[in-house]
């Protein structure tokens, strides 16, 4: 299970591109739940508790999505239907 928390404050600093030491690094892996938000989403605002949401559900989503194609020992489990990947927001 992958699992996202609300009100995460890594999600929150993504949100509002917080530049700040060896947090800028860790950041850039929210890149890709960030690209899910739309302008129908307002502007990005660590202060938007739905906008913060959205994008920690797209990245349990996305980092659940990604792990078989970084493994191929957890693709293999998922393809023989040994494991199950869900993501869940708590």
């Amino acid at each position: 299970m992958v699992l996202g928390h609300n009100s995460c404050g890594a999600i929150k600093s993504a949100v509002d591109g917080v530049k700040l030491g060896n947090i800028t690094a860790l950041l850039k892996n929210f890149e890709p739940a960030l690209a899910t938000l739309t302008k129908a989403d307002g502007k990005r605002d660590s202060h938007n508790d739905a906008q913060v949401q959205k994008v920690a559900e797209a990245n349990a989503r996305l980092t659940a999505a990604s792990l078989t194609a970084r493994s191929p020992i957890i693709k293999a489990l998922v393809d023989a239907k040994e494991l199950k990947i869900v993501a869940r927001d708590a």
